[in-house]
């Protein structure tokens, strides 16, 4: 059995391509990665946050009515500049009938462009600020369990954060010696 899944932004998901691909899809991923309009906009350099609810209650509207509808989850890639609102996602996906949430870490080892030329740099990671997910890691944990949203989450920093990048890479990148998404991910040179 083959499976057709896909990760999107969303904002492409008009009521065109909904009309097509409601229902006939197995799964479609959003990267969300906010629960508020300006954090998103700030986030989703281009992308608007009411274009997104749109697109998005209009394909639930349609999927819904299928025999067989498309699995709708959210990602969302952790920062410093969105971990405090994480829990007012859960209303958002209740709303829209979403139950699965991912969530990474936004990785050290890259700069993101962000609106009006300015860019998330390596410090706006949560390697850097590890107590931001750490101390409400078991409170948002809890709510979206209590939600009954299903959550992929990174282990704590405090619990499991020993895979290190080799000499050279640390020191091309100016990457941290542990690395930021040891559960995650490898990089190899």
């Amino acid at each position: 059995t083959q499976r057709l899944q896909f990760t999107t932004n969303g904002q492409l998901l008009s009521k065109e391509v909904t009309d097509r691909l409601a229902g006939k899809v197995d799964s479609i991923n959003i990267s969300i990665n906010a629960a508020q309009q300006s954090t998103y906009e700030f986030l989703m350099q281009g992308c608007h946050w009411n274009h997104l609810l749109e697109n998005l209650e209009y394909f639930q509207g349609v999927n819904l009515s299928k025999p067989k509808a498309t699995r709708l989850t959210f990602s969302y890639v952790l920062s410093r500049h969105n971990i405090q609102e994480l829990t007012q996602l859960i209303p958002i996906m209740q709303r829209l009938n979403v139950r699965q949430l991912g969530l990474s870490h936004f990785s050290t080892n890259c700069v993101w462009p962000a609106r009006d030329g300015e860019h998330l740099e390596r410090t706006d990671s949560l390697y850097y600020n590890k107590h931001l997910y750490d101390d409400v890691f078991f409170e948002f944990y809890k709510k979206f369990k209590d939600a009954g949203i299903r959550i992929g989450v990174p282990p704590r920093f405090e619990e499991d954060s020993r895979i290190a990048f080799g000499a050279r890479v640390r020191a091309q990148y100016d990457v941290p010696w542990q690395c930021c998404a040891p559960w995650n991910q490898c990089y190899i040179c």
